[in-house]
């Protein structure tokens, strides 16, 4: 199903991260502090840089080798959530805790959302952070031994020195102490979180102050928050025609968003006693998702496909969990041949997906298909036909991304008239053509067998 992703090359952030950073060719004194004190590109991520970095010191800018370390990297982070919900669904008493968490990894790692992380190049510091954190869990659900809490304190500061996206693992701790642990309440039990949420002030600050330096700002808006919630929700439910972003300020309106959240919650707190899992999966993604969620540029918040690569693996061990009564009622062959359908389905779009993660022209092309008013894919795919030579093109998409920056985008009209600037001094002689561009465009929306996925 990952296949494809070893015969991808480098797309979008790929370029200004790895391919074209300079800091990342070698290992001496210099570049190694600017790895651990850098905030390039709003982010705080060490231990991701020194990842680049070796990869590129051992095989040089093969894109192969990175996508490589990403699959390799996912099967990774399925093991030890097999693992994590083994121990989770025998501390519930589940009858069969390890066909449980199978299904519970195996449908995590084939869902549609997982492509972005699994076939990127750039995302491979999120998949060393999901590790250490889910290492950090294994940890925390191991024997009580004196080292069991510095252990799993130390691999989640790791986690933080990959990216910040677990963050919000003393939340979802707290929640798996309700349950399936029972831990609470207990005194000790608060001041091991306390000590996790020390740990996660220090994460959020470094990656606020990496924010701040690229123009973003906190913004607790309820209403985008409610949205981020529900996008989620149903792209892990039904992950058909996903974007590469979602403008989070559109959508439903506030009052609306909030209330449906809140709906959703209701429902989890009443159906407790049923799906005891779902109200601490909704606590995990509420956890994963919120600090990405809380951060403004411009007045616009984006989501990305990658956001769920954490966030959700909560509600596939809750649904997981509800495979149970469907095999008392339904027999286990029946409840097994239901996994089996679900990941064959999910595989498939998965499948499709992968290529576009290692195509920048497949990526931008299927992103303009899909959403022809969004003025950042315009610009992206005519960075892209810029790179590739195909001039014409790229002009028009430039000047669509221009007219289209418009409200919330309107910062992006800088950025498109200097694309335009730059692609006029690569290619003096270019006399624009429209009725070639749309010959050219057509062409290329055809070739793009996955685009009405």
């Amino acid at each position: 199903m990952y296949w494809p992703a070893f015969g991808g090359g480098f797309v979008w952030d790929d370029f200004p991260l790895i391919l074209e950073n300079a800091a990342l060719r070698g290992l001496d004194a210099e570049r190694l502090l600017w790895m651990a004190t850098s905030l390039y590109r709003s982010t705080y991520q060490p231990l991701g840089w020194l990842a680049y970095a070796l990869i590129y010191a051992a095989w040089g800018p093969n894109p192969f080798y990175f996508h490589a370390a990403c699959v390799a990297l996912h099967i990774l982070c399925a093991v030890l959530l097999l693992e994590g919900a083994r121990r989770l669904f025998a501390r519930a008493g589940s009858r069969r805790p390890l066909a449980l968490a199978f299904a519970a990894a195996l449908l995590w790692a084939v869902h549609p959302l997982q492509a972005a992380t699994a076939g990127w190049a750039t995302e491979l510091p999120d998949q060393l952070a999901t590790a250490f954190v889910l290492g950090a869990l294994l940890v925390y659900l191991g024997r009580e031994t004196a080292y069991r809490l510095p252990a799993a304190l130390g691999l989640f500061a790791l986690s933080g020195l990959c990216r910040w996206k677990g963050a919000g693992l003393p939340l979802v701790l707290v929640a798996l102490d309700y349950y399936p642990l029972k831990r609470l309440p207990s005194r000790r039990v608060w001041i091991e979180k306390l000590a996790f949420a020390l740990v996660a002030v220090g994460i959020l600050f470094a990656n606020t102050l990496a924010k701040g330096s690229s123009q973003f700002e906190p913004s607790i808006a309820p209403g985008t928050i409610a949205r981020g919630l529900l996008l989620f929700l149903r792209l892990a439910a039904w992950p058909s025609g996903m974007l590469q972003s979602y403008d989070l300020g559109t959508g439903l309106g506030t009052a609306a968003a909030v209330a449906l959240v809140a709906a959703v919650a209701a429902l989890l707190a009443a159906g407790r006693r049923r799906l005891p899992a779902a109200p601490a999966a909704m606590a995990c993604l509420a956890a994963g998702l919120l600090p990405p969620l809380l951060n403004a540029k411009f007045g616009l918040t984006l989501a990305f496909p990658h956001y769920a690569y954490l966030s959700t693996m909560g509600l596939f061990v809750a649904g997981a969990a509800a495979l149970e009564p469907l095999a008392r009622r339904a027999g286990a062959r029946a409840a097994a041949a239901a996994v089996l359908a679900l990941a064959l389905a999910w595989g498939g779009l998965s499948r499709g997906l992968v290529p576009m993660w290692g195509d920048d022209l497949l990526l931008w092309t299927r992103a303009v298909v899909l959403d022809e008013e969004n003025p950042l894919a315009h610009g992206s795919l005519g960075s892209a036909l810029a790179r590739a030579g195909r001039h014409n093109e790229a002009y028009f998409h430039f000047e669509t991304a221009k007219r289209l920056s418009v409200g919330p985008y309107r910062w992006n009209q800088l950025a498109q008239h200097r694309n335009l600037m730059l692609l006029k001094r690569r290619a003096p002689g270019l006399k624009p053509d429209r009725s070639l561009f749309e010959l050219q465009r057509a062409a290329s929306a055809r070739a793009c067998s996955i685009c009405a996925r």
